[in-house]
């Protein structure tokens, strides 16, 4: 192999390396559940939320009350649905038949067969809501 293609080779694997690294900045999520123009309303986080959430949260509820200052009536953890995930496992087996008995002896065939058994597990769905209003 020649040198010049060594060296592009050695900077190609070096560049696919290095751009592998590169993560992807978080992007802060917060959604208006309620607004009331000028007035207030009701912000909503995932419960688990990061401070960059909060953050983008109360940069909403400014932005309603234009200048107002912002306060926060109540916040807490809120059921607002359920999540199903149903798991399905499979058996496989052999089904037997019976053929034919003679003297006690009896003549079987069997078949392959599956058999499938399925399960649910319900779980409440909950995000973290602020209610605030304008003052």
């Amino acid at each position: 192999m020649n040198q010049a293609f060594q060296k592009t080779t050695t900077y190609v694997i070096f560049a696919a390396l290095f751009s592998s690294c590169v993560t992807v900045p978080y992007r802060p999520q917060a959604r208006e559940v309620k607004k009331l123009p000028g007035k207030g309303g009701i912000v909503a986080l995932k419960s688990n939320h990061r401070e960059e959430d909060r953050a983008f949260a109360e940069q909403k509820m400014e932005n309603n009350c234009k200048g107002s200052s912002v306060v926060i009536v109540e916040e807490s953890e809120v059921s607002v649905g359920t999540k199903t995930d149903t798991v399905a496992e499979e058996s496989k087996g052999r089904k037997k038949n019976n053929l034919l008995s003679v003297a006690g002896l009896s003549f079987v065939s069997s078949q392959p067969s599956k058999e499938t058994e399925t399960s649910s597990v319900v779980t409440n769905v909950n995000e973290w809501q602020i209610k605030y209003r304008c003052k």
